[in-house]
């Protein structure tokens, strides 16, 4: 068995434990930059989802427009032209 010195060892230890700490700093941001960006992407996704619904309630709102005793007046690429 070799004989270390005990300031020696210390200072393994001591660097051994600074290095975990860094890391799991590093991991905790990371991990929390990627929740972050998946908030952001979740968010845009949302923004798109409720564009798309307006634009179906736009479309619903002047397909029930074109409606005379039920019948329907026009064709559906009529309708989108009006919408555009």
């Amino acid at each position: 068995m070799r004989n270390i010195e005990p300031r020696y060892e210390l200072d393994i230890v001591e660097k051994s434990v600074k290095g975990f700490v860094y890391f799991c700093i590093g991991a905790s941001l990371f991990c929390l930059g990627g929740l972050i960006g998946s908030q952001r992407a979740i968010g845009i996704y949302m923004e798109i989802l409720n564009e798309e619904r307006e634009r179906l309630r736009a479309i619903s709102e002047i397909y029930d427009s074109s409606l005379d005793n039920h019948q329907r007046i026009g064709s559906f690429t009529n309708i989108e032209s009006r919408i555009k």
